[in-house]
């Protein structure tokens, strides 16, 4: 039996979610689906090859989301975007250490502070280990798409590095409200 629970930032993102991995599900190759057992609002159960139910559990934030829930995979959804993030880490974290499982952070970010900043300042001591994806990562994009992409938001001089960072550092250089000289 598997358990996976994605955290999301609130309920609409949460349905949404589900929604997605059920239009995957029905796309995938009959030999790869597995039998569904049950289909609610935040929650698919599939059985395994051995019979066993193994769940996938979506929830959005709050400061009690995860906790007394045993799962083998924790995912955060956009991390850096949940008020409570810390606070829920910290509550799957002893479900997590008994399964034997392990937490995935995913977020873009939304500057130098919060969780998620700290989770990756500290990591790989904290145990968790820091991939970074830029905006050269998608093979449709080169240097001819990002100038265009920065000549159309050349009001916001923060957009580029927000939404579309080359490192992690310029990633993490984004605030609200700062101050950035003109272009």
């Amino acid at each position: 039996m598997f358990t996976a629970c994605v955290i999301q930032q609130n309920k609409d993102y949460a349905r949404d979610f589900l929604r997605r991995i059920r239009f995957v599900y029905k796309r995938l190759p009959a030999w790869l689906q597995r039998p569904v057992v049950s289909d609610s609002r935040f929650e698919l159960t599939f059985l395994s090859t051995s019979g066993e139910e193994n769940v996938l559990r979506v929830i959005a934030g709050g400061d009690a989301a995860g906790r007394s829930l045993t799962a083998d995979l924790t995912v955060f959804d956009e991390h850096a975007r949940i008020p409570e993030a810390q606070s829920m880490r910290d509550g799957c974290e002893p479900a997590l250490e008994v399964a034997k499982g392990q937490c995935i952070i995913l977020s873009t970010s939304v500057g130098p502070h919060g969780d998620f900043y700290d989770v990756w300042r500290l990591a790989p001591a904290n145990g968790y280990e820091p991939v970074f994806f830029g905006w050269r990562e998608r093979p449709s994009r080169d240097e001819a798409w990002y100038a265009r992409t920065a000549e159309k938001h050349k009001s916001n001089p923060s957009y580029m590095a927000r939404e579309y960072p080359s490192s992690a550092e310029e990633a993490f250089l984004y605030a609200r409200g700062k101050v950035l000289p003109r272009l």
